[in-house]
Formats: C-alpha cells, structure tokens, sequence
C-alpha cells in the first residue's frame, strides 16, 4: 500500500500540520499490456466491505464482473475478450471505488 500523508498549511504561522497516515485504495493489473490471463491485485480494500472488480470496455460497458471472496489477488481470464483498451474497476459497499486502465492485446 502506498503511505498518503495528509499536509495542512497554517496560514497565520507558514507552518504545514501533518495529519498523519491513510492508506489509499489500489487496484494493479500485470502484466500490462497483456496477451493472456492477468493478475489483479487490490490494496487498501477492506475485504469485508463486499468488493468487486468489473471490467469496462471503451464505452463503459461492464463485459465482466469478477468474484474477489475476502481475496486482495485474483485472476482475469482473457477468453472471449478482444484486444483493446479496458478499465478495471473496483467498488466496495461502502462505495469507494478505484480504477484503473488494462490493455489486453
């Protein structure tokens, strides 16, 4: 997970108030670009918050939805997606929500 530190500046002294540590919600796709399955990871998100992956093509249409079961690691098989570029995204119950771009070639 990456380390996000949150800085305040304190107008009347010049001063920056750290506010301490938060950890940001991360999806990772490898390999990317990819010929074949792909590796999906997910960092910051809380398992028992329900999540899921879904993959959008160019438009926004979900063509896939994945099952992540309390896992932080799973697995896209590329059968029957054509090559292009795709979002991967992930939505917990709450309603956080990370994305990010996978080309499948």
């Amino acid at each position: 997970t990456m380390p996000m530190i949150n800085a305040f500046p304190n107008p009347s002294s010049g001063d920056v108030r750290i506010m301490g540590n938060t950890t940001m919600p991360m999806i990772n796709a490898f390999p990317n670009p990819s010929s074949g399955d792909v590796r999906i990871t997910l960092e910051g998100i809380t398992p028992s918050r329900s999540p899921t992956v879904q993959l959008l093509d160019a438009t926004g249409r979900i063509v896939h939805t994945l099952s992540v079961n309390g896992r932080t690691s799973i697995v896209l098989d590329r059968k029957g997606l054509v090559g292009g570029v795709y979002l991967l995204r992930c939505t917990d119950a709450s309603g956080t929500s990370v994305t990010t771009r996978l080309v499948l070639e």
